[in-house]
């Protein structure tokens, strides 16, 4: 509890993909709020290991499973965020 934040109904997840595409391709540490929660955890850089259409498709997976319901990713959104 508290170390990793939900994927079901996440505001990061539904959200904004720009903002979760650079949580993926960057990673991130500490602490952050989701849905009102403070979580402190770390989430490696997927930057070196995945291309942006992999990254499309894991946050396409991730936006519609858990009871989520949020738009496709295209890889341009990703492409852009890398940049």
């Amino acid at each position: 509890a508290g170390s990793f934040p939900p994927l079901a109904n996440s505001d990061y997840v539904t959200g904004d993909p720009k903002r979760l595409a650079a949580i993926l391709i960057n990673g991130i540490q500490g602490d952050f709020t989701v849905n009102g929660q403070v979580y402190n955890s770390q989430m490696p850089a997927w930057k070196d290991n995945y291309n942006d259409e992999e990254i499309a498709a894991v946050m396409t997976y991730v936006r519609n499973s858990f009871g989520n319901k949020a738009a496709p990713v295209d890889k341009a959104i990703v492409e852009a965020v890398r940049k």
